[in-house]
């Protein structure tokens, strides 16, 4: 998402403007709505063999003050719109929060939850806050509430499709470049 990380790193590069003929940025991962749809389609296709009845996916999200953080109910919103029911998305910092999500797969019945973390890295966050033994894990909080729990330390940047993503993000601003002459 274009948070609080790509506004820093933009504004530490802006002090060097002067330095430079001209300076271009790739866009962050969730730039534009095709985004939301490339996202939700490699997702789902890393985690299809759960996608199915009685089972739900959770992502962990890391969340943020930012207004960038709308790009997670966006995200959830995509997924149901494609048909993938299963499929929630909540933060660590912000929201959606865990326990809102928690309340949206309490209503459907399923007995088992599949988290993976919606981060570049498989971090601190997801390997103790996602699916540590601590009893304020969303892992130990789902077993607790007698839900079997499968945790995927899988971080976005392992997926073929969202490294694709980058790379035709940066591609674009050096077309941009080549345009610019």
């Amino acid at each position: 998402m274009g948070g609080e990380e790509n506004d820093g790193m933009i504004a530490a590069v802006k002090q060097y403007e002067n330095r430079f003929h001209r300076i271009l940025y790739g866009k962050p991962l969730l730039s534009e709505e095709e985004d939301y749809k490339r996202l939700c389609s490699v997702l789902a296709e890393d985690t299809k063999e759960y996608d199915r009845e009685g089972t739900e996916i959770l992502f962990m999200g890391h969340g943020t003050v930012h207004e960038a953080n709308e790009c997670y109910p966006r995200l959830a919103e995509v997924f149901k719109q494609n048909g993938y029911s299963r499929y929630h998305i909540g933060t660590v910092e912000a929201e959606p929060s865990f326990e809102a999500v928690k309340e949206e797969v309490d209503k459907t019945g399923s007995g088992r939850m599949v988290l993976q973390p919606l981060m570049i890295v498989s971090g601190d966050h997801a390997h103790n806050d996602m699916a540590g033994e601590g009893e304020e894990s969303w892992k130990s909080q789902l077993e607790t509430d007698g839900y079997q729990v499968v945790c995927r330390l899988k971080g976005m940047g392992e997926l073929e499709g969202v490294r694709r993503m980058f790379l035709d993000h940066a591609r674009e601003a050096c077309k941009k470049l080549e345009d610019m002459g």
